[in-house]
Protein backbone atom coordinates (compact mmCIF):
# COMPACT_ATOMS: atom_id res chain seq x y z
CA UNK A 1 0.00 0.00 0.00
CA UNK A 2 1.32 3.45 -0.64
CA UNK A 3 -0.20 6.68 0.63
CA UNK A 4 1.39 9.78 -0.65
CA UNK A 5 0.88 13.18 1.48
CA UNK A 6 1.29 15.64 -0.65
CA UNK A 7 -0.54 19.84 -0.72
CA UNK A 8 1.65 21.92 -2.89
CA UNK A 9 1.58 24.31 0.63
CA UNK A 10 4.20 23.72 3.00
CA UNK A 11 3.94 23.53 6.90
CA UNK A 12 0.40 21.62 6.58
CA UNK A 13 1.81 18.39 8.20
CA UNK A 14 2.88 16.33 5.42
CA UNK A 15 6.25 14.99 7.20
CA UNK A 16 4.77 15.10 10.59
CA UNK A 17 1.83 12.89 9.27
CA UNK A 18 4.20 10.88 7.24
CA UNK A 19 6.15 9.77 10.45
CA UNK A 20 3.20 9.18 12.45
CA UNK A 21 1.24 7.09 9.92
CA UNK A 22 4.19 4.72 9.30
CA UNK A 23 4.30 4.50 13.27
CA UNK A 24 1.08 3.62 13.65
CA UNK A 25 1.37 0.60 10.93
CA UNK A 26 4.57 -0.33 12.78
CA UNK A 27 2.87 -0.76 15.88
CA UNK A 28 0.11 -2.96 13.79
CA UNK A 29 2.79 -5.13 12.84
CA UNK A 30 2.87 -4.04 9.61
CA UNK A 31 6.34 -3.18 7.39
CA UNK A 32 6.52 0.33 6.81
CA UNK A 33 8.57 3.03 5.34
CA UNK A 34 8.72 6.39 4.48
CA UNK A 35 10.03 7.11 1.59
CA UNK A 36 11.53 10.76 1.86
CA UNK A 37 11.04 12.90 -1.89
CA UNK A 38 11.28 16.04 -0.24
CA UNK A 39 14.95 17.42 -1.21
CA UNK A 40 14.71 19.37 2.27
CA UNK A 41 14.94 15.68 3.72
CA UNK A 42 13.42 16.17 6.75
CA UNK A 43 12.31 13.08 7.33
CA UNK A 44 15.52 11.21 6.58
CA UNK A 45 16.67 13.96 9.21
CA UNK A 46 14.03 13.07 11.70
CA UNK A 47 15.01 9.46 11.13
CA UNK A 48 18.92 10.33 11.91
CA UNK A 49 17.83 11.53 14.96
CA UNK A 50 15.42 9.13 16.36
CA UNK A 51 15.09 5.26 17.11
CA UNK A 52 12.26 4.47 14.64
CA UNK A 53 10.49 1.44 14.02
CA UNK A 54 10.43 1.48 10.41
CA UNK A 55 12.61 3.43 8.18
CA UNK A 56 13.07 6.25 6.07
CA UNK A 57 14.11 6.37 2.43
CA UNK A 58 15.41 8.63 0.44
CA UNK A 59 12.95 8.81 -2.95
CA UNK A 60 12.70 10.55 -6.12
CA UNK A 61 10.57 10.25 -9.47
CA UNK A 62 11.99 6.99 -11.08
CA UNK A 63 12.29 5.48 -6.83
CA UNK A 64 8.31 6.29 -6.90
CA UNK A 65 7.45 3.81 -9.41
CA UNK A 66 8.89 0.86 -7.24
CA UNK A 67 6.26 -1.20 -6.10
CA UNK A 68 5.53 -1.04 -2.37
CA UNK A 69 5.49 -5.17 -2.11
CA UNK A 70 4.22 -6.31 1.45
CA UNK A 71 5.36 -2.88 2.92
CA UNK A 72 2.74 0.30 4.08
CA UNK A 73 4.59 3.01 2.30
CA UNK A 74 4.28 6.40 2.72
CA UNK A 75 5.65 9.32 0.97
CA UNK A 76 6.82 12.73 2.11
CA UNK A 77 7.00 15.44 -0.54
CA UNK A 78 8.14 19.01 -0.86
CA UNK A 79 5.52 21.66 -1.16
CA UNK A 80 6.63 23.60 -4.73
CA UNK A 81 8.05 20.63 -6.77
CA UNK A 82 4.90 19.65 -9.43
CA UNK A 83 7.08 16.89 -10.92
CA UNK A 84 7.75 15.02 -7.64
CA UNK A 85 4.20 15.67 -6.45
CA UNK A 86 2.29 14.28 -9.68
CA UNK A 87 4.84 11.03 -9.91
CA UNK A 88 3.60 10.47 -5.93
CA UNK A 89 0.24 10.78 -6.88
CA UNK A 90 0.12 8.30 -9.94
CA UNK A 91 2.04 6.15 -7.95
CA UNK A 92 0.08 5.78 -4.87
CA UNK A 93 -3.12 3.92 -4.24
CA UNK A 94 -4.55 6.93 -2.36
CA UNK A 95 -3.41 10.45 -1.84
CA UNK A 96 -3.85 12.55 1.17
CA UNK A 97 -4.16 16.02 1.21
CA UNK A 98 -3.07 17.49 4.96
CA UNK A 99 -4.45 20.67 5.38
CA UNK A 100 -5.16 23.58 8.14
CA UNK A 101 -8.70 25.09 8.37
CA UNK A 102 -7.20 28.34 7.15
CA UNK A 103 -8.21 30.20 4.09
CA UNK A 104 -4.28 30.66 2.80
CA UNK A 105 -3.95 26.84 3.13
CA UNK A 106 -7.46 25.90 1.87
CA UNK A 107 -6.06 28.18 -0.83
CA UNK A 108 -3.37 26.03 -2.04
CA UNK A 109 -5.16 22.49 -0.92
CA UNK A 110 -8.25 22.95 -3.53
CA UNK A 111 -5.19 24.07 -5.92
CA UNK A 112 -4.01 20.87 -5.32
CA UNK A 113 -7.19 18.97 -5.66
CA UNK A 114 -7.48 20.47 -8.64
CA UNK A 115 -3.65 19.61 -10.32
CA UNK A 116 -4.63 15.95 -9.21
CA UNK A 117 -8.16 15.78 -11.47
CA UNK A 118 -8.37 12.17 -12.72
CA UNK A 119 -5.02 10.84 -11.02
CA UNK A 120 -6.36 9.10 -8.48
CA UNK A 121 -8.37 8.61 -5.31
CA UNK A 122 -8.03 12.03 -2.98
CA UNK A 123 -9.18 12.49 0.72
CA UNK A 124 -8.33 15.48 2.75
CA UNK A 125 -6.56 15.40 6.65
CA UNK A 126 -7.29 18.82 8.79
CA UNK A 127 -4.13 19.23 10.46
CA UNK A 128 -3.87 21.35 13.50
CA UNK A 129 -7.62 20.60 14.20
CA UNK A 130 -9.95 23.05 16.06
CA UNK A 131 -13.14 20.97 15.33
CA UNK A 132 -15.42 23.34 17.27
CA UNK A 133 -14.64 26.37 15.41
CA UNK A 134 -16.45 27.42 12.50
CA UNK A 135 -13.82 27.35 10.03
CA UNK A 136 -13.58 23.58 11.01
CA UNK A 137 -16.90 23.00 10.72
CA UNK A 138 -17.20 25.37 7.27
CA UNK A 139 -14.24 23.46 5.86
CA UNK A 140 -15.25 19.91 6.24
CA UNK A 141 -18.84 20.98 4.86
CA UNK A 142 -17.22 22.49 1.53
CA UNK A 143 -14.98 19.62 1.06
CA UNK A 144 -18.30 17.16 2.10
CA UNK A 145 -20.86 19.14 -0.86
CA UNK A 146 -17.57 18.97 -3.61
CA UNK A 147 -17.72 14.49 -2.85
CA UNK A 148 -14.33 15.15 -1.30
CA UNK A 149 -13.31 11.96 1.59
CA UNK A 150 -12.24 13.62 4.64
CA UNK A 151 -10.44 11.52 6.94
CA UNK A 152 -10.92 12.11 10.55
CA UNK A 153 -9.13 15.19 12.13
CA UNK A 154 -5.64 15.49 14.15
CA UNK A 155 -6.51 18.09 16.59
CA UNK A 156 -4.14 20.92 17.42
CA UNK A 157 -1.47 20.01 19.77
CA UNK A 158 2.01 21.52 21.15
CA UNK A 159 3.51 18.07 21.17
CA UNK A 160 3.37 17.95 17.05
CA UNK A 161 5.79 20.67 17.44
CA UNK A 162 8.30 18.79 19.66
CA UNK A 163 7.71 15.60 18.25
CA UNK A 164 10.71 15.77 15.33
CA UNK A 165 13.84 13.75 16.04
CA UNK A 166 11.71 11.18 18.25
CA UNK A 167 9.70 8.10 17.79
CA UNK A 168 6.26 8.82 18.20
CA UNK A 169 4.74 7.27 21.23
CA UNK A 170 1.30 8.81 21.29
CA UNK A 171 -0.27 8.80 17.89
CA UNK A 172 -2.92 11.54 18.65
CA UNK A 173 -5.98 10.35 16.13
CA UNK A 174 -3.49 9.36 13.19
CA UNK A 175 -4.42 5.44 14.53
CA UNK A 176 -7.81 6.70 13.47
CA UNK A 177 -6.59 8.11 10.04
CA UNK A 178 -4.82 4.66 9.16
CA UNK A 179 -8.29 2.92 10.17
CA UNK A 180 -9.79 4.93 7.68
CA UNK A 181 -7.29 4.58 5.09
CA UNK A 182 -7.32 1.25 5.26
CA UNK A 183 -11.08 0.55 5.24
CA UNK A 184 -11.36 2.69 2.41
CA UNK A 185 -8.88 0.85 0.35
CA UNK A 186 -10.21 -2.45 1.03
CA UNK A 187 -13.35 -1.94 -0.52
Amino acid sequence: MKIALLNSKGGCGKTTSAMFLAQVAAHRGHRAEVWDSDPQASASRWAEAADLAFEVVPANIATLRKPAGDKYVFIDTPPGNPQIITAAAEAADLVVIPTMASMADMDRTWATIDALSGIGPVAVMVTSAETATRAYRGLVETLEAAEIPVLPPIRKRSTFREAWGQAPTHLWGYTAVLTTIEEALSA
